[in-house]
């Protein structure tokens, strides 16, 4: 009990989600979590979309904390120009400013993307050529109008 109150004084609103989850739910989310992050993901995530006891104890078999911790970050840098190799340095400057602010210790590496109106493969390549980081580059198209399969799609809902 002494652990669920000190949970719940860290959790702003703690008290308040906590007291429209059912206690045993609650007993059930601290006795399978390995920390108080764990914890306090969960009850928040239960709150959040409603979960039912058999709900939670199914994210707890999927391990849905450990998914949501190691998610990758992915960064996109969008040229309304022609690649250019400094193009790549200024991603890879994002990608690691991400990753020093953002990315947890479990979390995969960060992924950059560098879309252009237009690319040279040859300079593409040998930009990425001595490249460690997870970073790609890839042309785009813009469409005055969208492909009839697509339209047909969007109108079926």
């Amino acid at each position: 009990m002494c652990q669920f109150s000190d949970i719940m004084n860290r959790m702003e609103n703690g008290l308040q989600v906590a007291s429209q989850i059912p206690w045993f739910t609650i007993v059930r989310i601290i006795g399978k979590s390995k920390s108080n992050e764990e914890i306090l993901w969960y009850i928040n995530q239960t709150h959040k979309f409603g979960w039912s006891k058999s709900q939670v104890l199914k994210q707890f078999e999927n391990k849905a904390y450990e998914r949501n911790l190691i998610e990758p970050y992915v960064v996109i840098e969008v040229k309304n120009r022609k690649f250019m190799p400094l193009d790549l340095g200024q991603l890879i400057f994002y990608v690691s400013a991400i990753d020093n602010l953002k990315r947890k210790a479990l979390d995969n590496e960060s992924v950059g993307l560098v879309l252009c109106k237009d690319s040279n493969s040859f300079v593409a390549k040998n930009t990425l050529s001595r490249i460690n980081a997870k970073v790609g580059i890839s042309k785009y198209k813009i469409f005055e109008e969208l492909p009839e399969y697509l339209e047909k799609r969007l109108n079926e809902k």
